[in-house]
């Protein structure tokens, strides 16, 4: 279940004799809900930055699609203009070839680069979640550790208190 930034605002704990401070606790609350707070913008960021590169690569498919049509549309071309003049239509295809060929590199090394950028978006969004999640697991064992010795703080208490009559 995510925990979301009101939530750690929010939260009040409940104040025992010897408990901890209330104003630090939510210092550090606060400190950790700016933190998550950072941590989501840059997340969704992400995100958006990831959003904007699927378009840039349908948009490179797309002209990859009118490519391979136009190079189609070429060779049709070409083999008309070949009844006319065989060494004309020689020429066209061979420059039609280089300039699609050119073309066709050029897509395929943005379509790679792309993909390196969003593996490394991947990573860095797990990379991400890992650190939250041992910062959430190392508070988590922190309040189990101050639950702990609340309860020991208590039982010791009880103690004194059975050989203290006056404090009944």
């Amino acid at each position: 279940m995510p925990i979301d930034i009101d939530e750690i605002i929010d939260h009040t704990f409940t104040v025992r004799f010897r408990g901890f401070d209330v104003k630090e606790v939510d210092a550090f609350l606060m400190k950790i809900a700016q933190h998550y707070q950072n941590e989501e913008k840059k997340y969704r960021q992400l995100a958006d930055q990831i959003t904007g590169i699927q378009g840039e690569l349908k948009k490179s498919q797309n002209e990859n699609r009118a490519l391979k049509q136009a190079v189609k549309n070429t060779q049709q071309i070409m083999a008309t203009m070949e009844q006319n003049s065989r060494k004309t239509a020689e020429v066209m295809v061979d420059e039609a070839r280089v300039k699609s060929e050119k073309m066709l590199n050029r897509t395929h090394q943005r379509l790679a680069q792309l993909h390196q950028e969003i593996a490394e978006m991947k990573r860095q969004r797990i990379q991400l979640e890992v650190q939250i999640r041992s910062i959430l697991d190392t508070h988590g064992k922190l309040l189990d550790a101050s639950r702990q010795e609340a309860v020991r703080f208590d039982a010791e208490d009880e103690k004194v208190a059975l050989f203290n009559p006056s404090q009944k």
